[in-house]
């Protein structure tokens, strides 16, 4: 009897080797994920300015070259200026960008979201606008600079989101200073999100090819 090791015959059948998936993290909440077929997942996850860093999302976007990427996005928001910043990094990303919303983006992170080409939310997922605010200690002048900044940055976010959602800056202003929670079905009525999804189709919907 011969024995033969499976693959000495050139017709002889190769048993499939699963897919490799390579993931690196740059921050607590800063993982680039590049599956076996080269589909990148940048997952941001976390509080903005802390786990999610301007410096964390510069280094996790070096490799990405011109490739679409998905943006894994969970975070009740953060640092505002930080917002603006990784806003701003992910716009400036050559490759097509979807933004999944995986349970909520608010604040801060609701401007990170505006950055997708897609903006995907489940059903089940909320998104969050409102003013910036913040404190300050000191006296009268420096109170009176800290609402001036205060003003300026709600200004920023609020022409950001009239761009992407195509609605006018004084119908944003007054979402703004209500706080404003939308569910999926909500945001995609006003333009801050392009498409609803039920949770286990995320998956498939999220395709930088659609």
């Amino acid at each position: 009897v011969r024995h033969e090791a499976v693959g000495s015959r050139p017709d002889a059948a190769v048993p499939a080797q699963p897919t490799a998936c390579q993931e690196t993290r740059f921050m607590k909440g800063v993982h680039m994920r590049a599956a076996g077929d080269g589909a990148l997942t940048l997952a941001l996850h976390g509080d903005v300015g802390w786990d999610i860093t301007p410096a964390g999302v510069t280094a996790a976007l070096k490799g990405a070259g011109k490739q679409p990427i998905t943006v894994s996005l969970h975070s009740y928001g953060g640092d505002a200026l930080a917002g603006v910043a990784i806003h701003n990094m992910l716009a400036r990303h050559e490759g097509r960008k979807t933004v999944v919303i995986e349970g909520v983006a608010a604040s801060a992170a609701s401007l990170i979201a505006m950055a997708g080409d897609r903006i995907v939310m489940p059903e089940n997922a909320f998104l969050m606008i409102h003013e910036a605010w913040g404190g300050a200690m000191g006296d009268a002048e420096q109170m009176r600079g800290t609402a001036d900044l205060l003003d300026s940055i709600s200004a920023a976010y609020r022409s950001t989101y009239a761009k992407r959602s195509g609605m006018d800056e004084d119908e944003v202003a007054a979402l703004m200073r209500a706080e404003t929670w939308f569910t999926a079905a909500e945001a995609v009525a006003k333009g801050l999100a392009t498409e609803e999804a039920e949770p286990a189709e995320i998956v498939a919907s999220v395709n930088p090819d659609a």
